[in-house]
């Protein structure tokens, strides 16, 4: 344990603390802005939608059908071609609904995942998780286990804040630094690290509280062992916060190669992920941005976009 806060001691050095005058993006306001600017993008998506669909009706509505005989079989060859088009508008409206509601998703539930790793910090796992394994506490617990293991993050790559726009991104990374800090504000932290190396030295790691002298074991318990702990748990907050901050970075930058996919293959499900591989290719997409697309498809099969759920309810209800 020695060890592992020696190098969170050198961390320190590297992050820079925030600035008293530095303006803080706040979780909630990197949140809404966060929030705002996707559901704009949804609002102009539902409303080309409408229009289609309205143009589509109007067609529908334009000339009789007769009954029990197929459309098609009515259609004169414009007229099919006219219908061609709306099929292919309304394909290209469901792939896009698609995956701005798995966007919209991302937002929300790294939000709760930022909420869930601060209170599991502060308060421990016990008193932050319901212990129903259906609970949506155990699930949010269970993505936020799984990212520390499918991601490892360096503190020192924080660095200091400064002009970045007030988004989901910044809030996380402001969040974290914010924890680095209150790590450094520990109270006689550095005697306590004095203490604990010597202890050490004497009795080894990992430490057996049995072999310890009366005098050693109340020292350890009552001041070493606490604020080791609670070292440990804020360092681990930090980087739950810059890890979600990464993965936040990467989701947008997904969801800018799928709307790109798009434009270059309107509605087309199986082209989905062709503009990625090219930026990954050109080095527009680093490695690490690509293993995060691991975990933002695991964010996806454990808790789904909306839509997927709004499309589950209604095949129930038939």
């Amino acid at each position: 344990m020695y060890r592992a806060f020696l190098v969170i001691g050198l961390v320190l050095c590297a992050v820079v603390p925030r600035q008293a005058h530095a303006e803080v993006c706040s979780l909630e306001e990197g949140y809404s802005a966060e929030s705002l600017l996707q559901s704009k993008e949804e609002a102009e998506l539902a409303q080309a939608t409408l229009r289609q669909l309205k143009a589509f009706e109007k067609f529908i509505g334009s000339r009789k059908w007769e009954d029990g005989k197929p459309m098609s079989q009515q259609m004169s060859a414009e007229e099919a071609s006219e219908f061609g088009k709306y099929q292919k508008q309304q394909e290209i409206a469901v792939t896009k609904q698609l995956f701005e509601s798995r966007r919209e998703r991302d937002i929300q539930v790294i939000r709760k995942l930022a909420i869930l790793a601060d209170k599991i910090s502060r308060y421990g796992l016990e008193d932050s998780v319901s212990t129903d394994p259906k609970s949506d506490e155990m699930l949010l617990a269970s993505v936020l286990f799984a990212t520390r293991e499918l991601l490892d993050v360096n503190l020192r790559e924080l660095g200091e804040e400064g002009g970045k726009p007030c988004n989901l991104a910044t809030a996380l990374e402001d969040q974290a630094r914010d924890a680095v800090v209150e790590f450094s504000e520990i109270e006689n932290f550095s005697e306590v690290m004095t203490e604990s190396k010597r202890l050490a030295k004497i009795y080894e790691t990992p430490i057996d509280e049995k072999k310890m002298t009366a005098t050693d074991r109340e020292t350890f318990l009552s001041e070493v062992k606490p604020k080791l702990r609670k070292a440990q748990a804020i360092m681990e907050r930090s980087k739950d916060l810059y890890r979600l901050a990464l993965i936040e970075r990467t989701s947008k930058k997904m969801l800018a190669a799928l709307r790109q996919d798009q434009y270059e293959s309107p509605g087309d499900q199986a082209y989905m992920g062709t503009t990625w591989d090219r930026w990954r290719k050109e080095g527009r997409v680093s490695e690490r941005e690509h293993q995060l697309t691991g975990v933002v498809n695991f964010i996806n099969t454990k808790i789904p976009a909306p839509i997927i759920s709004d499309w589950e309810e209604i095949a129930r209800k038939k």
